[in-house]
């Protein structure tokens, strides 16, 4: 966290008992853009993203964790995310 910009990584585990078949995450993004991402796609919804993996990382086993994050640029005060939610299916 700096002056005019943040970055994040987002840790997204499985806490149950059998592997992920699909993941997705959503999370709302209000005074800041995105600049650069890595590990998965951010699709930009409004003021909110959508969280896709990619085909190879769709899978997570019992227990790991799996990692992403971002970039980026404060447009305001209020720029953590918030209302971060993942499901599974």
């Amino acid at each position: 966290d700096w002056d005019k910009g943040f970055c994040v990584n987002l840790n997204i585990t499985n806490q149950g008992t059998g592997r992920t078949k699909n993941w997705q995450m959503t999370f709302q993004l209000n005074q800041a853009k995105i600049k650069n991402a890595w590990g998965t796609n951010f699709l930009p919804q409004g003021t909110s993203y959508l969280v896709k993996p990619e085909s190879w990382a769709q899978v997570i086993q019992p227990k790991q964790t799996y990692v992403a994050g971002y970039c980026a640029n404060k447009t305001g005060t209020n720029y953590k995310p918030s209302q971060v939610a993942a499901t599974s299916f």
